[in-house]
């Protein structure tokens, strides 16, 4: 190759630097950029969950306590600054069970709504719907309770959600429906999720009445 050649190439090779160079450096510093900002937010994400765990570690001892008010602070601390994480939704239904092992159902209902509303896990969703559901049962707000029932999709619950629907129906003094709520529990794919026997007993000890024409 002669020297012209050389000039030629090297004279090309400047051009090409000048006209592209800043988006080669461009390329390698957002390159870097981006691979240091996932690093950072991986680290922010692992903080977030430690301290979150952290949170949620301290309200379930308050709970096992049976101190309501503290609970309920580090659990309203957690959906406030965490709320995106699932402490928040387990600290939600830990201060509904709280709630009414201290015989108070509207605030349990409260914070069930508020984990329905909040959750972007649907099988939790559905937990929160039937516990909703049994709370306003338990509350006399029936046609609440059957309305809870609706947030319970899903196959995977539809056994539990029937057997709920049947008691509500019972208490309802529609004993017809009820008995068809509660065979819906018995042949559900999910059965396995009731007390089969139970279910049985409830069915079987309703009017005889209710039972007739029924095939």
């Amino acid at each position: 190759m002669s020297n012209y050649d050389d000039d030629e190439t090297l004279d090309s090779l400047r051009h090409w630097w000048d006209d592209n160079g800043r988006f080669v450096i461009g390329g390698v510093v957002l390159g870097v950029a981006g691979l240091v900002g996932w690093q950072q937010w991986g680290a922010w994400q692992t903080r977030t969950a430690e301290e979150a765990s952290r949170l949620f570690t301290a309200m379930s001892a308050s709970a096992e306590a049976r101190r309501r008010n503290e609970a309920g602070q580090l659990a309203q601390t957690l959906v406030d600054e965490f709320g995106r994480t699932p402490y928040a939704d387990q600290a939600g239904l830990l201060m509904a069970r709280l709630h009414m092992d201290a015989n108070d159902p509207r605030a349990a209902a409260a914070s069930l709504r508020e984990v329905i509303g909040r959750t972007r896990d649907q099988e939790l969703r559905a937990i929160a719907a039937l516990r909703l559901a049994r709370v306003l049962h338990h509350d006399g707000d029936l046609d609440g309770a059957l309305a809870a029932l609706e947030e319970a999709r899903g196959e995977a619950f539809s056994a539990r959600a029937a057997e709920i629907r049947g008691d509500i129906l019972v208490a309802r003094g529609d004993f017809a429906a009820a008995r068809a709520a509660y065979q819906r529990a018995l042949d559900a794919p999910d059965r396995g999720l009731i007390d089969r026997t139970l279910v049985r007993i409830k069915r079987d000890d309703l009017p005889v009445q209710a039972g007739r024409g029924e095939s």
